[in-house]
């Protein structure tokens, strides 16, 4: 009875197929491979014209060598027989290698596909916070999907990957296995036939087996008195194969072997001291008429075996032809690589995947201190020894019997920021408000509040029809023009915005019952922020100071060196109110009250412990909206993103702050920050078509996404506003509209600011409303960091405050960095300094943007911290598109004055030495790092 054999089933030859060590090199070979692609493609743009194709093929040496030793690790070719702990070793050694360099490649990947940016291990502190893993989390489904085709890729290129890096193994590790069998049969025998003999069933071996026995192949007799000259004769090699082969067991395993010992080798007295006198050099080997010729030269073959193909040697002149090639490939690469000019750029291209956290944990480019002038212009080395920092202002109407919050400074001696010393400050508070603004004395401001826009660039605010986004969504249908419903949809996702800026011509018909008349109120046109991570610009814009140069929010562990707004305000609120107070004004005597709202989280990134620090007197956040005690009840609705709640919620707040001040007699500020507009941009449910979600355009899914949550942040302005009218306090209350960051998704795809450098992100609305201030518009270049003096300034010209405190706010608005936005913007200083503008880039210690009011579409961006990555760069446009850069300062420039210009490599060079002065004025106002006070 014949019993059939049974197909193996598809489960099987799946698991025979993905789970070997063929597979598995492979899987390292795709990923690492792929991770290198990623990043040159990261940084092509820092490539001159001409570097990559010239040099490309070097910058994957150290794939090549990190991809042979992991095959020498699959392949157990270093295996140790000597010792079962060095076994072990070598085999945990070898599974740490592996597994590494699969994860680092692939998060390499993963987070360039979800950000746009390589990965900076440096901020993987980042999944500590509960919040933060939320963040990294999504982007899970992409990333199981690259991974999954990384899979699937090293499944079907196994076989090839394996066979040429086999190849590569054998020629790279021959030297050492060569080297390895000298010292194991001692130097004094390297010149004997039997050591010949034994080498040459090596060199077999380690083609033809995965394994090499160096003990089995150690000869077994050792004469050290016979130096005849028979121990060269070569001749007999091949004929004598069989007593070397007798050392190996059928199975290829090592037997015993004869041998001194290691300490007998290494001795001086059995060196081979023999081998220098030439009479005993293998003269006889150089001979070609010694080589074993016969079994390889079919000339001493029969008539019949030199016609017979079979006994031709193929394989090993197959063996030889790919080694050979091999062989060039890597030499090649070699060579390249040593001819490869020394350049940052072409360093920076040439590391492979695994060693980049080392790198990024443990080097210092030191970009600032390095940089040498070449076109000798701005400042140079000159203001090295300037600061801004010196003994503080006494003011005679600080409280002599406390110490409030935020004005440490002015009460000991220590150095502290004084305006007067600042080299950079520019001054307009001797000049005339802007005419447009009439008689300021009508306008009263009993009540501020200031809202900060999440990832709201300037161009949405409002929305245009011939703007960049509109025009995005056009090209992604077939016809290139919108659709009538998504035409309708893009109109009325700004109408708030148009309401507060009065910019009606958008090229959008208006629609039913549209406001046409504006509110009121100052919109700048050009406005920067003070950085581009959400925390940080926070505390620059809510203190008028410039944010730490420092990863993520390290603001709350230092020392605010500006008073905050918050903490201006209660202490103008306490001063001596009896001069100039009357009946029709009694609002001027009484405190404020501050509070801070959003409907996101703050436990992400220590956000609390800063928003105490900046002095606000209530803090409502996600946490306290769902908690059993809140005051209006326990929020119970979903999460639009992986930090809060939609906003909805916060309206019964603000509505109860103004209720609570009229009852116990206070002014409100109120600081809210949206959050709805935060990746991954979702907006809630509703019944409304107006207001539900619809697809903008085909592919654009991201794009779609934002621009709908910032249509929503704009109906939620909306009923901010509809609420200061119901309450009847619009007329009193000043409302100041900020974008935290820009986002340039549109441009390039990138979803957060994360190490994105481009304009757009730096450029915001900024709007300053109030129903009694003539709608006007201020086209020069402001930043963020102007809205607290501005403020000051306004309730000063205002008449919203008592003779007292409006003599305090003149004297600390002298002493802020920024100027007021109400009187006429300065570009150049008393002594021709430019109005610098500086945006602290996110996470906030790798990258600084410059800028200029005079050059307001000039910007730079200075690599300021340890990062070897981060290039110089230079764009002459909003959307960045011509951008020079380069990783060396001399190079960099030379980029930019051959596409730029002479005029703008001058310019370029003036704002870095500008910046570099500047990043370590601004650790000594902070006290970090080399400044930090004891």
């Amino acid at each position: 009875m014949y019993r059939t054999r049974s197909c193996p089933s598809l489960g099987t030859l799946l698991s025979v197929a993905l789970f070997n060590r063929k597979a598995t090199f492979a899987l390292v070979a795709v990923t690492t491979l792929l991770s290198k692609a990623v990043h040159i493609y990261a940084h092509y743009g820092a490539l001159q014209e001409g570097l990559l194709t010239r040099w490309c093929y070097s910058f994957f040496l150290q794939d090549v060598l990190l991809l042979v030793v992991c095959h020498l690790f699959v392949e157990q070719k270093l295996d140790v027989n000597r010792s079962r702990t060095l076994r072990v070793l070598v085999g945990f050694g070898g599974t740490l290698l592996l597994s590494t360099s699969v994860f680092v490649a692939l998060a390499n990947v993963c987070v360039f596909y979800n950000s746009g940016v390589e990965v900076h291990w440096a901020n993987a502190s980042l999944a500590s916070d509960a919040a933060g893993r939320r963040t990294l989390l999504s982007g899970l489904w992409p990333s199981i999907y690259i991974t999954c085709g990384c899979i699937l890729a090293a499944t079907l290129l196994q076989w090839p990957l394996y066979f040429v890096f086999e190849i590569f193994a054998n020629l790279i590790s021959a030297p050492f296995i060569a080297l390895s069998y000298v010292m194991a049969v001692g130097p004094r025998h390297v010149l004997r036939r039997s050591t010949w003999r034994g080498w040459y069933t090596i060199a077999k071996q380690r083609i033809t087996s995965s394994k090499v026995d160096l003990e089995a192949c150690e000869p077994k007799d050792f004469d050290l008195d016979d130096t005849s000259s028979d121990e060269y004769d070569l001749d007999n090699l091949a004929s004598r194969e069989e007593e070397t082969d007798g050392l190996l067991g059928n199975s290829g395993s090592p037997v015993s072997s004869i041998g001194p010992s290691w300490r007998a080798r290494l001795h001086p007295r059995n060196w081979p001291w023999y081998a220098l006198n030439p009479r005993h050099w293998p003269w006889h080997a150089l001979n070609p008429r010694n080589w074993p010729w016969r079994s390889l030269n079919p000339r001493t073959w029969t008539l019949d075996e030199r016609f017979n193909p079979r006994n031709w040697p193929w394989m090993l002149l197959y063996q030889a032809f790919i080694h050979a090639g091999g062989l060039a490939a890597l030499l090649a690469m070699f060579i390249l690589s040593m001819m490869r000019p020394h350049k940052a750029t072409l360093k920076l291209m040439s590391w492979t995947a695994i060693v980049s956290p080392f790198i990024a944990l443990s080097s210092s480019s030191e970009s600032l201190a390095r940089m040498k002038p070449l076109y000798k212009s701005g400042i140079g080395f000159k203001w090295d020894g300037r600061t801004a920092m010196s003994r503080p202002t006494r003011y005679s109407w600080l409280p002599k019997d406390r110490v409030p919050a935020g004005f440490e400074d002015f009460y000991n001696d220590r150095r502290q920021y004084t305006a007067s010393h600042d080299p950079l400050k520019i001054s307009n508070l001797h000049d005339n408000l802007l005419e447009a603004l009439g008689d300021l004395k009508t306008v009263p401001i009993r009540h501020v509040i200031t809202i900060l826009l999440e990832s709201t660039r300037k161009d949405v605010f409002p929305l245009k029809k011939d703007g960049v986004i509109a025009k995005r969504f056009a090209d992604s249908w077939a016809n290139k023009e919108l659709p009538s419903d998504v035409e309708d949809r893009l109109h009325n996702i700004s109408s708030t915005a148009r309401y507060l800026t009065g910019d009606f011509g958008g090229g959008f018909a208006p629609g039913e019952g549209e406001k046409q008349t504006p509110r009121g109120g100052i919109t700048f046109e050009d406005t920067y922020v003070t950085s581009t991570y959400t925390l940080k610009s926070v505390a620059g814009t809510m203190c008028g100071l410039s944010p730490l140069i420092m990863d993520w929010n390290r603001e709350y562990k230092k020392h605010l060196y500006q008073p905050c707004l918050p903490q201006v305000l209660d202490v103008l609120g306490t001063l001596d109110h009896q001069l100039g107070h009357n009946d029709e004004d009694d609002y001027l005597s009484h405190p404020w009250k501050s509070s801070f709202m959003q409907s996101a989280t703050s436990t992400f990134d220590e956000q609390k412990p800063l928003v105490w620090r900046m002095g606000y007197g209530h803090f409502y956040d996600k946490e306290y909206l769902q908690a059993d005690y809140a005051k209006f009840g326990k929020v119970t609705l979903p999460d639009v993103n992986y930090f809060s709640v939609v906003e909805d919620p916060l309206i019964d707040y603000i509505k109860d702050e103004f209720h609570m001040a009229k009852q116990n007699k206070k002014r409100v500020l109120i600081t809210h920050l949206t959050s709805t507009s935060h990746h991954p941009y979702g907006i809630p449910d509703t019944d409304k078509e107006d207001e539900k979600y619809l697809a903008l355009g085909k592919g654009v899914d991201d794009l779609s996404k934002w621009v709908n949550a910032i249509g929503y942040d704009d109906r939620w302005l909306g009923k901010i506003l509809t609420a200061l009218d119901d309450l009847q306090v619009a007329n009193e209350t000043l409302v100041v509209l900020v974008g935290d960051h820009g986002l340039s998704i549109a441009e390039n795809g990138k979803l957060p600011t994360y190490y994105n450098p481009y304009t757009i992100n730096n450029i915001v609305p900024m709007v300053f409303s109030h129903p009694l201030i003539p709608p006007i518009k201020v086209e020069s270049s402001v930043t963020s960091r102007d809205i607290v003096p501005t403020i000051l300034d306004l309730l000063a010209e205002t008449g919203s405050l008592s003779k007292p405190a409006t003599k305090a706010a003149k004297e600390l608005t002298a002493n802020y960095e920024g100027q007021s936005m109400i009187r006429p913007i300065r570009t150049k200083g008393d002594h021709d300094v430019s109005n610098w503008q500086f945006t602290v880039v996110n996470p906030g210690g790798e990258q600084l943007t410059i800028r200029d009011a005079h050059h307001k579409h000039w910007v730079l961006t200075v690599p300021v911290g340890d990062a070897t990555d981060v290039e110089w760069q230079f764009s002459a446009d909003d959307y960045n598109e011509q951008v020079a850069m380069d990783f060396e300062f001399h190079d960099f420039l030379h980029n930019v004055e051959s596409k730029f210009g002479l005029e703008a490599a001058r310019w370029s060079e003036e704002a870095a030495f500008i910046g570099r002065w500047w990043v370590q004025e601004n650790w000594r106002r902070w006290g970090h790092g080399p400044y930090s006070r004891l």
